[in-house]
Formats: C-alpha cells, structure tokens, sequence
C-alpha cells in the first residue's frame, strides 16, 4: 500500500487525524477462501501518527518500530468499484505522545487496539491465491 487514508475516526472526545507513516506498507497474502473471494493476511510496516487536536501520539508495534496487524481482503464483485480490506490488531502500542492532553489518556507502552474496514479504490488486486 503506497498511499493510505483514514477518514471516519472516532475517539475518545474529538475526532482523531490518522496520518501513515512508514509507507509502503505490505500485505501478505497467507490463505484464499474461492467460495468467498477472501485473502486472509497481514499488513506489515504500519506505524500512523494520530492527532486529537490537544494530543499527538504514534502507534506502531511493542517495543517500537512498525507493527503487524491481520487483515482480510476481499475481491470486489462486478457489481461494486471498491474491494475492501478490514483491519484489526490487539497487538499495538503507544509508542510516543506529544502535548498537554496525552498525560493520563495515551501513555507510551499502553497496549492499543485498531479495528477498521477500508476501501480498496481501484485499481484493486484481484487475489486468487497466496
């Protein structure tokens, strides 16, 4: 993935500005589901800044660096222009905070959880196999 946007964030007062980083991000192709069209995975490289307006922080893998998290992608049907690809991962963490409203909210270390289903604008892949 050379280009990644978020839009449709929720937090916890405001509605957070996700910016990538470390692009391009990879996706790894692991199983194919034919019946369902489904590639299951991982996404490697991922590390996005997240702004809150009165709180900046990075979130990326344990210990620092970028993470890995599980994502599905699915082939889009001739009926649709955008394949989808949903996100999830348990195993994130703050890693670094910046501003005065991140003291007892995102401290660095604290485990983060990252749920999302995106759009796949086209030119998509069609994956019909690990």
């Amino acid at each position: 993935m050379t280009d990644v946007t978020f839009s449709g964030c929720a937090g916890t007062a405001t509605s957070p500005t996700v910016t990538p980083a470390n692009l391009p991000w990879s996706f790894n192709a692991v199983s194919y589901n034919a019946g369902t069209g489904v590639t299951s995975g991982t996404v490697t490289g991922f590390t996005v800044t997240v702004s809150t307006g009165y709180c900046t922080f990075t979130i990326g893998a344990p210990g620092g660096g970028p993470g890995m998290i599980s994502a599905t992608y699915t082939n889009s049907n001739p009926n649709t222009a955008v394949d989808l690809i949903d996100l999830s991962s348990t195993d994130l963490e703050v890693q670094t905070t910046s501003g005065s409203g991140c003291a007892s909210l995102y401290v660095p270390g604290h485990d983060i959880t990252l749920l999302g289903q995106y759009g796949v604008v086209p030119p998509g892949q069609t994956i019909t196999s690990p």
